[in-house]
């Protein structure tokens, strides 16, 4: 299970907790005082970081995400 950064709307108390990825979006207790108004914060743990392609990068043949069909994705 994931781990998400919250942030409550009421005392600004920013925590992390464990959910399943379908209720992410969802307010969650806080913790420090116990309203269920906290709410996901994008950090850069929540966030995938690339460097960008450009047009005379090779593209990996054989796999559509891009390992060269290495793995069990393609």
């Amino acid at each position: 299970m994931p781990r998400y950064e919250y942030r409550c709307n009421d005392c600004s108390t920013v925590f992390e907790t464990m959910r399943p990825v379908a209720s992410r979006h969802e307010p969650t207790p806080c913790p420090e005082c116990a309203k269920p108004t906290a709410v996901l914060v994008m950090s850069l743990s929540n966030v995938m970081l690339s460097s960008p392609v450009s047009s005379d990068t090779p593209v990996p043949q054989g796999g559509s995400c891009g390992c060269g069909g290495g793995c069990s994705c393609c």
